[in-house]
């Protein structure tokens, strides 16, 4: 008791210490692939009150509300700010490596360890297995990638159900069923059930739960507790056979069932060399999906799998740590690595629960085979620990942007089309389309029927003009995925670019009817109805957009135009406004300001604000036409002529400053004698 008085404050401290510095060069990383629907393009997590409602709670499984929460709390915080996003994941992090600190702990007062040759180091095995786990360069996608503090969040609740279990099984041994028993069997279901809301992963716990107790809990007599065995046994076939009974689950998009299995047996095998040996890391693979059991490597790997779990098996009493590791790597991977297909045969966020059992086996085999001379085998785990930090330190740094994450992908794995996808797609973002475009042929050309570089390359041909190009790639992703609202809206907005507004109709009504909320596709069914002059009904949509997005300032433009239009004046300018407070670089709003303080001839007034809008965007042709309006009426005619100058040079043929221009000339030009 003493020593661990003496050694816990400095152990949890090296553990925050190391854990943090390892990934403090995450904290500015940039959002990526499924952060652009988690965080930046989800609606429900800017607003708490979304998490409120009951109902969202009551679906136990499949059910990511707690995960989503978290996000709408770092939302409410500092809305898209990456900082506070990756400090909540950093955190996470840490508090699990000092969850599994406490667990390793906790297995030494167990039946089976408590007595072992390496009781008097379990804090020095509790403390590297800790670091192993929080220092090894597979866990950077759960710690670094926002969105999977899914994992990372869902395993938080897993080692609390461990802890809870060992406690409560250690406290029945010692003094047999009491209140407290109950208590902590409900607070094993609770933390269980939190885990459920955060990621699918947790339903495996029952089977930890039984590994833990058949490994580690041995009666007085020395023998197994057959009856809680049978009992976890039992259970766990109940649910099984009710999972086969409604009908086990499958992503969409993924592979065949048996397909996926078979891949899996070589997914393992794949992780187990991950494990040991994390080098060459990226996101996408260029997996070979296996076709048959039969298949030679796929059969080689079975059989090295199956040698590894009767390794288990045979030495379950004499080592059970071994016997640990090897079951807790199966049972943590059964829901992604077994008959549950998934759209991506291979994620290494996967293994993040997984290194709880290869870290404590590392570590304690360390000592194990250095007892004469422990300071070996301590040596041993500082070295490793350390190459596994510099190692996920240096990894960190190619998330730090789409460039450096892609960019290195495509080079590990060149036949995959969604890294090309992806770079492409960032490139997209910051307006480099020539440099896009060939990402997005290469993907397509890899998969035919893959429909996000379709709309992509799409998007570009019709920001370029070339909208043929742009119609046929939209056309193309549509028959692929019939269901595509994406699509719809897509070549939608392309039929409007080149004035067939009928079809820009028709799609955009199509896709709203995939998705009734899809406000990007109303606020562009509003936008084309006012072209066509149907303006009580483009401001009907208008006013649906801006109740499903309140926080978006094209919306409100939007429905500024349409009051504009009905000559509503005073509903218009006060939605061009609301448009500059969301967002105060939104130039449109600026100018829009402008006309209706032109039309209401408060031409100084309109100056200030089309000024700021050409600040904002320099070739913006409409506000400079517009300031030049307002100077010829109070009278500045040469501010008014190099106002209309930038905008021929913007758009040589601009009627209206064509006409502007002529009045000039001819009120301001004497008469000849």
């Amino acid at each position: 008791m003493d020593r661990l008085k003496k050694y816990l404050f400095f152990y949890i401290s090296i553990i925050v210490f190391v854990t943090f510095i390892i990934y403090s060069n995450t904290l500015h990383n940039e959002f990526q692939l499924d952060d652009n629907h988690v965080v930046l393009n989800n609606e429900k997590i800017t607003d708490l009150n979304n998490f409120a409602d009951i109902d969202g709670w009551k679906k136990l499984i499949f059910n990511r509300q707690l995960a989503l929460l978290t996000v709408a709390v770092n939302y409410s915080i500092h809305q898209y700010d990456v900082f506070g996003y990756h400090l909540f994941n950093i955190f996470i992090h840490i508090f699990n490596a000092l969850l599994i600190f406490w667990l390793i702990q906790i297995f030494f007062k167990t039946p089976v360890l408590r007595n072992s040759s390496l009781a008097n180091h379990k804090l020095e095995i509790a403390l590297f297995t800790s670091l192993l786990f929080a220092a090894h360069p597979l866990q950077i996608q759960a710690v670094g990638y926002i969105t999977q503090r899914m994992v990372s969040l869902a395993f938080m609740f897993y080692l609390v159900s461990c802890i809870l279990f060992l406690i409560m099984r250690i406290d029945v041994l010692t003094k047999g069923i009491n209140w407290k028993t109950i208590l902590l069997i409900l607070c094993i279901i609770f933390s269980f059930q939190l885990g459920n809301y955060s990621k699918e992963i947790a339903v495996s716990l029952p089977l930890s739960l039984l590994l833990i107790e058949i490994i580690f809990i041995r009666k007085k007599d020395g023998k197994p507790d057959y009856k809680i065995i049978a009992l976890f046994i039992a259970g766990i076939i109940i649910v099984f056979t009710a999972m086969l009974i409604i009908g086990l689950p499958k992503q969409s998009g993924s592979i065949e069932r048996d397909s996926y299995f078979y891949t899996q047996i070589n997914v393992l095998v794949t992780y187990i060399q991950l494990l040991f040996l994390p080098i060459d890391l990226h996101v996408y693979y260029d997996f070979r999906i296996a076709s048959s059991f039969w298949e030679p490597q796929t059969l080689l790997a079975f059989l090295f799998l199956l040698t590894i779990f009767l390794i288990g098996i045979i030495f379950h009493k004499k080592h059970p740590v071994l016997a640990f590791a090897v079951f807790w790597f199966y049972i943590t991977q059964i829901i992604e690595s077994s008959i549950f297909p998934l759209q991506h045969v291979i994620f290494e966020y996967r293994l993040y629960p997984s290194l709880v059992g290869f870290s404590f086996l590392i570590t304690y085999y360390s000592f194990y085979f250095s007892k004469s001379k422990p300071r070996i085998g301590f040596t041993v785990l500082v070295v490793i620990v350390c190459f596994f930090s510099v190692l996920t330190y240096q990894e960190n740094k190619k998330w730090k942007n789409g460039e450096s994450l892609w960019s290195g992908n495509i080079e590990k794995a060149p036949n995959h089309p969604k890294p090309y996808n992806y770079l492409g797609y960032y490139l997209l973002q910051k307006g480099e389309y020539h440099k896009a475009l060939p990402y997005f042929t290469k993907s397509i050309r890899l998969d035919s029927n893959y429909t996000d570089p379709l709309n992509h390359r799409g998007i570009i041909y019709k920001e370029t003009g070339r909208f043929n190009e742009a119609l046929n790639d939209f056309s193309k992703a549509i028959k692929i995925k019939p269901d595509s609202k994406m699509s719809y809206n897509n070549r939608g907005y392309a039929f409007q670019a080149i004035g067939e507004y009928d079809l820009a109709v028709k799609d955009f009504k199509k896709a709203i009817e995939l998705d009734q909320k899809y406000h990007n596709a109303i606020k562009n069914l509003s936008v084309v109805l006012q072209k066509m002059n149907r303006n009580k009904e483009a401001l009907e949509y208008a006013k649906n957009a801006v109740n499903l997005a309140s926080d978006i300032a094209d919306y409100f433009n939007n429905r500024g135009n349409a009051y504009y239009a009905l000559g509503h004046i005073d509903s218009a300018e006060t939605d061009f406004r609301k448009s500059i407070v969301i967002d105060p670089d939104f130039y449109r709003g600026w100018n829009n300001i402008g006309v209706v303080l032109m039309k209401r001839e408060k031409y100084t007034e309109a100056i200030e604000y089309l000024t700021k809008a050409i600040e904002l965007k320099n070739n913006f042709v409409d506000a400079f036409f517009n300031r030049a309006f307002c100077f010829y009426h109070i009278q500045k005619p040469i501010l008014s002529l190099n106002d209309l100058q930038r905008c021929f040079e913007l758009n040589p043929s601009h009627q209206g400053a064509i006409a502007l221009y002529n009045k000039i000339y001819i009120e301001y030009t004497p008469n000849k004698p």
